[in-house]
């Protein structure tokens, strides 16, 4: 059970946790793709479009970041660097009439104004 990691998955899982931590106080802590291949670029840190993706996979399942494949909503383009960041917000969406009233007089439609309403406490 269990093998060993590639050394590059683990650079990449320090990059990637290294920037987490400057975005901690951001109210979005997530990356595109274009940061995801600067921080690569400014680390020297080369890999194929197929290694990012195993990478990226591995630290997905790891519980690292979390990247979803979805090119039709956009979030591929995505990296959310605090998966629990995440999934507080959502909580909050899926408990909308609960925790958050204002998302439940639009339906539950949340948009770009509704952002600072989904924050999570501090």
């Amino acid at each position: 059970m269990g093998g060993q990691v590639p050394s590059n998955y683990l650079i990449l899982a320090d990059l990637l946790e290294k920037e987490a931590k400057r975005l901690v106080h951001s109210p979005f802590p997530v990356i595109q793709t274009q940061r995801l291949q600067q921080l690569m670029t400014e680390n020297q840190l080369e890999m194929s479009r197929e290694d990012l993706h195993q990478a990226i996979k591995f630290l997905h399942d790891s519980g690292s970041v979390l990247h979803y494949d979805d090119t039709y909503s956009k979030l591929s383009d995505l990296y959310f660097l605090n998966p629990e960041w995440l999934c507080q917000l959502m909580g909050r969406v899926i408990t909308i009439q609960e925790v958050n009233p204002a998302l439940a007089r639009r339906h539950g439609v949340c948009c770009t104004t509704a952002h600072a309403t989904c924050q999570p406490e501090d």
